[in-house]
């Protein structure tokens, strides 16, 4: 979509063999904060947050998100202040 090849979700869902609310889900990811994103893949998450919880929606505040899906210190970033 960014360069232009596609126009659409429909179009590039159809192009990954996904739908289009299966896309949707995933795109909503990149909003993720760097500091979240890098514990998920550590695995060093709170035993609450789910791919179901990451579903259902979140801040786009990076630092909001850190609080609302569960984490209990703080952003990586926040400490060094």
């Amino acid at each position: 979509m960014v360069s232009g090849r596609i126009d659409t979700m429909k179009e590039l869902a159809a192009k990954e063999g996904v739908t289009q609310r299966y896309l949707s889900h995933l795109i909503r990811m990149a909003w993720l904060s760097p500091e979240i994103m890098q514990a998920i893949i550590r695995g060093h998450v709170p035993a609450t947050l789910s791919l179901d919880r990451l579903k259902k929606g979140f801040p786009l505040d990076w630092n909001e998100q850190w609080q609302t899906l569960g984490f209990t210190t703080s952003p990586p970033d926040a400490q060094a202040n």
